[in-house]
């Protein structure tokens, strides 16, 4: 009888064990996985790496798409908070200072002056009212008609306007009857008149 000498253990696979399959529930909100890559009868078997590719791509893309809502709606609000702050008549630049100049339209500092709003706010996300009040400064240099005068210190008087003084005479007197055009600017005036 011949017996055979038993073959020796390798030591590195004497300790490695068998990792059993673990299922993971997908997160709220995540991605779906689909029902054949959870079944038991795929056992440890890998994705095909082109399948895989193609959901991080199309998860990459649902991130971007999120990202660029989320930045978009924040640019949508500094651009609220920035304009309300120009409706109000605030002194922007909080020296006191009497006067100063806001907008006729505070939409006109993205419209037509172009300003980012980025641009006028630190790096931590507060508001720079210099920066706001230069951006102003900078975007009337020339176009004097965006601008209206502070509520403070200096009145809003809108310019004269023939047109409407000859209007506003000829339709009321001052007891409420209609005005003749005999008195104040006649429509012959207005029109004639070289502004």
């Amino acid at each position: 009888m011949t017996t055979t000498a038993p073959e020796p253990i390798q030591p590195e696979l004497a300790l490695t064990k068998p990792t059993p399959r673990v299922d993971v529930a997908p997160l709220p909100g995540g991605p779906e996985v689909p029902a054949s890559d959870t079944d038991a009868d795929q056992g440890n078997r890998r994705r095909d790496p082109a399948a895989e590719a193609a959901n991080r791509r199309h998860q990459l893309r649902e991130v971007e798409t999120e990202r660029d809502t989320l930045r978009s709606q924040l640019a949508a609000s500094r651009r609220e908070h920035v304009e309300a702050l120009l409706h109000a008549d605030t002194d922007l630049r909080g020296d006191g200072a009497a006067g100063g100049v806001i907008l006729h339209r505070p939409a006109d500092l993205w419209e037509v002056i172009g300003v980012n709003v980025d641009d006028l706010y630190t790096g931590d996300g507060t508001l720079d009212r210099n920066a706001v009040a230069d951006a102003i400064d900078a975007g009337i240099a020339g176009r004097a008609y965006l601008a209206r005068a502070s509520m403070r210190g200096v009145p809003d008087v809108p310019p004269t306007d023939p047109v409407r003084e000859a209007l506003e005479r000829q339709r009321w007197s001052p007891l409420g009857h209609h005005r003749t055009p005999d008195t104040g600017t006649t429509w012959k005036g207005a029109l004639n008149s070289n502004p």
